[in-house]
């Protein structure tokens, strides 16, 4: 269960980490076209898919090496898969922001916790809930590593925030 839980959570981490300095540099500028600037806000590009999807693949098939000393294609597919899994379940959130009238990278001041709950649960629902599908594990699989996720997204978030590379939790 530890190396599977592994698979999820070290390339999803890393990826996001390094997609923080992406956006910070501005690298990739090419790409940062938003999705929708009145739906999604500003800050919900194409880079972040782009970006997220493919290094989260290419983690996942060093990773898979790594453990099992073989490449594979499913290891790809699996990681970008849940590369844009992640991208693609912050834009409810976002959605919801506009809706309330709260600007791109902002928080709530009215429902703080709420919107902290949801920050760091909604793309880790979307990856959990498309981990255990291709990997054909049970309900209670999801359940645990929703939780170890959920965990893990304030813990990094927390770091990287009092080292600065955050810029909110």
């Amino acid at each position: 269960m530890i190396k599977t839980g592994l698979e999820l959570f070290i390339p999803l981490v890393l990826s996001n980490t390094l997609h923080m300095f992406v956006v910070k540099k501005d690298w990739f500028s090419i790409l940062k076209i938003p999705i929708h600037s009145s739906i999604f806000g500003e800050n919900k590009t194409y880079r972040g898919f782009v970006f997220v999807g493919i290094m989260t693949g290419g983690l996942q098939v060093i990773l898979n090496f790594l453990f099992y000393q073989t490449f594979s294609k499913e290891s790809l597919v699996l990681g970008f898969s849940l590369g844009i899994t992640y991208m693609l379940f912050e834009l409810p959130n976002s959605f919801l922001k506009r809706m309330m009238k709260i600007a791109p990278g902002h928080k709530s001041n009215k429902h703080k916790l709420l919107f902290t709950i949801l920050d760091k649960s909604d793309s880790t629902f979307g990856v959990c809930l498309v981990f255990v599908y291709i990997k054909e594990l049970s309900v209670w699989y999801f359940l645990f590593f929703f939780i170890c996720a959920f965990t893990v997204h304030l813990a990094v978030s927390k770091i990287l925030f009092n080292l600065k590379i955050k810029e909110s939790l």
